[in-house]
């Protein structure tokens, strides 16, 4: 899809500039017809000028000539513009893909080595692994932090076992943590909505209470993260109804009821018992106690 978008993209842009270029031999074209003189790019040039100031020009063909030289003037300029952006674009494109590249090389390397311990000496840029794939600018420089995290993000998700626990011993040691805690305060839905996914994704434990309070977020997405977040982290997955003031939607109930049936049987509360505690959402509770019997726990499996 990525690609296809960007084809077309690129597609528009080639048009655009071949209707500029298009234009501008069609201005061309015109005033020699109306000129009716040998056309040279300098001698066409210099009539059009001569035609804006010459007093003996009739009026309406010094406006007519005036009108075509801004014309030509913002042609030029839009022409200059598209290549221009064009060329810094694909230059740009360049650079991430081959930052993107060494970011995953870094990572495979440090996957597929079994003798490298992740240890707060490892960060030292005496280390091999770092001197061979990484410089200080990506770790200092904003943007290169970013696509790392991006690509540290891909690499977890693909991986399992003890060199999971590398990558995030190598997430803490490059301190996103710190990072992390800035993000769920952003102003931005989008942020918070992905530092609630990154916490839980690197198990950052310290940062659990920060997404257990978002669950009464203004945000309606970031709400619904923290709720599903919060059922799978607590330790008790359903004091989250204790913090919150409205009545669950249907999507909200289904998500909730997914992330519960892939729980630890033990982490299960005895819906019935928590009654008197949120009297707000009984009905909900009770379509929990009857999905979680015994005669309703396929059902439960086959919702989820």
């Amino acid at each position: 899809m990525k690609t296809f978008t960007t084809s077309k993209k690129n597609n528009l842009r080639a048009g655009l500039l071949e209707i500029l270029i298009g234009l501008s031999v069609a201005t061309a074209l015109i005033y020699y017809w109306q000129s009716n003189s040998a056309f040279t790019i300098g001698a066409y040039l210099t009539s059009l000028f001569e035609a804006s100031f010459n007093s003996s020009i009739v009026p309406d063909f010094k406006i007519f000539t005036s009108v075509w030289i801004l014309i030509i003037g913002v042609l030029i300029v839009l022409t200059a513009s598209v290549l221009i952006h064009s060329f810094v674009r694909n230059n740009t494109a360049s650079k991430i893909k081959e930052r993107q590249t060494k970011y995953q090389d870094f990572f495979a390397d440090v996957v597929a080595d079994e003798s490298t311990e992740i240890s707060t000496a490892y960060f030292s840029q005496n280390q091999p692994e770092l001197k061979q794939h990484l410089s200080k600018e990506d770790f200092t420089d904003p943007a290169n932090r970013k696509a790392l995290l991006k690509e540290l993000k891909a690499t977890y998700d693909l991986i399992s076992g003890s060199e999971k626990s590398k990558l995030r011993e190598l997430y803490f040691g490059l301190g996103y943590v710190d990072e992390l805690k800035t993000k769920f305060e952003h102003k931005k839905w989008n942020v918070r909505v992905e530092a609630i996914q990154e916490a839980k994704q690197f198990g950052v434990k310290q940062m659990y209470p920060r997404i257990f309070k978002l669950v009464d977020d203004s945000d309606d997405l970031v709400r619904r993260n923290a709720l599903i977040a919060r059922v799978d982290l607590d330790d008790e997955p359903m004091s989250f109804l204790g913090d919150i003031d409205y009545i669950l939607c249907k999507w909200e109930r289904h998500k909730i009821l997914s992330t519960l049936v892939k729980l630890p049987s033990h982490k299960l509360p005895n819906f019935s018992s928590l009654y008197h505690i949120y009297p707000l959402h009984k009905d909900f509770l009770e379509e929990l106690g009857n999905y979680f019997d015994q005669s309703g726990y396929a059902k439960v499996l086959q919702m989820a």
